[in-house]
């Protein structure tokens, strides 16, 4: 009788097709040639390795599954295979491409407009552009339906004011991509999802240290905005009332 292989006890690689094969074994051997030698010095020293991210970018991991912009294009299994791949050399790891890839390229590809998209979307997939994601609060968690961070609308765009915290690229991300209310979570009906430079006025971020204590090599910092003004052309505003939140959630849809 043929052993059982100790990963895969359902034997699911025989389901992939040649590509998602190739996309599997090509991760796998980036992981145990470039990761798994170094990923124990930067737990050590709390150093997330910013220099893999352009090996990354060359094997295509970061939008992977966008079909234009200059990302791979793969398809779904494809983009799982390579997050489990990167997760066996360290969850730090892929984090920062899945962050990346699916909370800040996937928004920016599906609401921005063409002008957000042609001037993120390809500089991130080429790792020149990293990318954050704040919708963690330290009231809310990740409930967007429980929101405090607002967005208020004034001429030419909006003021946004509250905290992120937990956030996964921070400290080391170029752009932030903010989770915003009009108003009150309790009373909205919108969801204002905001793009803006790190290096605006009115955005403060915590050192590691000062923040929150670091988890393997990726830094989560904490955000603090205190009227920073996000100008309209940068801003996407996606329509959600809390009872589509709810059910989209139940279901297990993206929001």
């Amino acid at each position: 009788m043929e052993a059982l292989n100790p990963v895969d006890f359902y034997n699911v690689r025989e389901l992939l097709s040649e590509e998602e094969r190739m996309v599997q074994d090509t991760v796998a051997r980036f992981v145990d040639e470039k990761v798994l030698p170094i990923i124990g010095e930067c737990f050590e020293h709390s150093r997330f390795p910013k220099e893999l991210v352009p090996e990354f970018a060359a094997l295509g991991l970061l939008g992977s599954s966008i079909q234009v912009y200059d990302c791979a294009g793969l398809n779904g299994v494809a983009y799982g295979l390579i997050c489990q791949e990167l997760e066996r050399g360290d969850s730090g790891i892929r984090s920062f491409v899945s962050v990346q890839s699916s909370l800040v390229m996937y928004p920016i590809y599906s609401y921005g407009s063409e002008e957000q998209k042609q001037r993120w979307l390809p500089a991130m997939a080429k790792g020149e552009a990293i990318g954050c994601f704040g919708l963690t609060e330290p009231d809310a968690g990740s409930d967007p339906g429980s929101m405090r961070t607002r967005a208020k609308k004034v001429d030419g765009g909006f003021v946004l004011n509250g905290s992120k915290t937990w956030i996964s690229n921070a400290p080391i991300a170029d752009v932030l991509l903010v989770w915003a209310c009009d108003r009150l979570a309790r009373s909205t009906k919108h969801l204002l999802q905001t793009i803006d430079e790190l290096n605006g006025m009115g955005v403060q971020f915590l050192s590691q240290r000062e923040a929150i204590d670091t988890e393997g090599p990726l830094g989560r910092a904490i955000i603090v905005i205190v009227s920073a003004m996000a100008e309209l052309e940068r801003c996407i505003i996606i329509e959600r009332v809390k009872a589509g939140m709810r059910r989209a959630r139940l279901e297990g849809r993206h929001i």
